[in-house]
């Protein structure tokens, strides 16, 4: 039988509050035609803009100021990645 356990002395809480750094990062303007901007990138940050179907079609480091009137119209996944290669912003765009 098999006897559920609902509390343990043990404390899975992390005590490096560096761990969890709070990046806002924000993007405009959304739709865009020629270009758009990124504001509040991490140091050493990495933007890739995906199509819809995953394929990468451009990348970026540490730039603000994206370039996009080589592209077609559609909707593009922005992601942009940290020092360490995580995450920490991903947006839709969409290219008129």
């Amino acid at each position: 039988m098999i006897r559920p356990v609902f509390s343990t002395n043990i404390n899975y809480t992390l005590r490096d509050k560096e761990f969890f750094k709070e990046v806002v990062v924000s993007m405009y303007p959304n739709p865009a035609t020629n270009e758009f901007n990124l504001v509040g990138l991490p140091d050493n940050a990495v933007i890739t803009l995906y199509d819809l179907s995953g394929r990468e079609v451009y990348s970026a480091f540490n730039e603000t100021r994206i370039s996009i009137g080589f592209l077609q119209t559609g909707i593009y996944i922005v992601d942009v990645k940290d020092e360490s290669d995580t995450s920490v912003f991903t947006e839709k765009l969409i290219k008129q």
